[in-house]
């Protein structure tokens, strides 16, 4: 859980995203940092029902995840469609 509210690792850059998305208007988010609080337990909860049910399509699952969580954040339907999730980018290489 520490994760979530981290000053390093993922959760700044995580707010940083979603800062940026609610001052484009393009997310309706009042604070960032409850925002990926959401977003992590969200994770976490869909990490833990793949973990304890394999026969789930993990893609199809964490496909779900990213639609419903930008509807929490305020993305209509419409945007939704005129911005298709694509697939994720490439891993950044190891350092």
């Amino acid at each position: 859980m520490p994760y979530l509210t981290s000053d390093s690792g993922l959760a700044p850059l995580a707010m940083r995203d979603l800062q940026t998305a609610a001052d484009n208007g393009r997310l309706d988010i009042d604070d960032a940092r409850p925002a990926v609080a959401m977003a992590g337990g969200a994770l976490l909860g869909v990490l833990h029902l793949l973990e304890i049910r394999p026969d789930l399509d993990a893609e199809r699952i964490t496909d779900q995840l990213a639609v419903r969580l930008l509807c929490m954040f305020g993305m209509t339907r419409a945007k939704r469609r005129r911005s298709p999730l694509g697939p994720c980018p490439p891993p950044l290489p190891a350092t």
